[in-house]
C-alpha cells in the first residue's frame, strides 16, 4: 500500500513539472513574436478602411516624431495624405523594452500635437479618433493608430503578438 501511495504522488509531481514546463513554452514563444512593423501596417490597411495614406521613410520620421533614431530598430508609419483627417498608423520597434518607453513618449507628443490641431480646426470627429487612438507598448513594440475604429485597430495589431 505504501509503496502504491508513493507511485501515486511520484506521477501526479511529473505530471504538474510537466504541465508547468508546457505553460512556461507558451508564454515565453508569445513574447518572443518579432513581427516586421510593415506587416501590421499593411494587414491594418488592408483590414480597415482608411484614407489615401502616405509612408513616411526613415529617413522623414524626425519631421512627424521627436524620436531617437539610436532607439528604433525598425519603423512603418502612414499619415493621411490629406491634412484636414488626423488618421495614421505607425509601428515602432525599440531595440529594448527601455527604448520602446522612450518612444511611446515622443509618440505622445505627436498626438498631444495632433489634438490640440484638430481641437482648434472645430472638426470634432476628428478630435475624438485622436483621443481615442490606440497607443500601446508589446515588449519592444510601440503600436499607435488614429482611426474611427479604434477597437478593430487594436484587435488587428495585437494579433501579431
Amino acid at each position: 500500500m505504501n509503496l502504491l501511495k508513493r507511485s501515486a504522488a511520484i506521477l501526479a509531481a511529473a505530471i504538474l513539472l510537466f504541465t508547468a514546463g508546457c505553460s512556461n513554452n507558451n508564454n515565453s514563444s508569445a513574447s518572443t513574436k518579432t513581427p516586421e512593423p510593415s506587416a501590421i501596417t499593411t494587414k491594418l490597411q488592408s483590414d480597415m478602411k482608411f484614407p489615401e495614406m502616405i509612408e513616411v521613410k526613415s529617413d522623414r520620421l524626425s519631421k512627424y516624431y521627436s524620436v531617437d533614431a539610436d532607439t528604433v530598430k525598425a519603423s512603418s508609419v502612414f499619415i493621411c495624405s490629406s491634412s484636414a483627417s488626423a488618421d495614421e498608423i505607425a509601428v515602432f520597434e525599440g531595440n529594448s523594452a527601455a527604448d520602446a518607453d522612450k518612444i511611446k513618449a515622443a509618440v505622445q507628443k505627436r498626438i498631444d500635437k495632433k489634438s490640440d490641431t484638430f481641437k482648434n480646426y472645430g472638426q470634432p470627429q476628428e478630435y475624438t479618433d485622436i483621443q481615442n487612438c490606440v497607443l500601446e507598448i508589446k515588449g519592444s513594440y510601440v503600436l499607435f493608430a488614429v482611426t474611427s475604429d479604434s477597437d478593430k485597430a487594436r484587435q488587428t495589431m495585437e494579433s501579431f503578438f
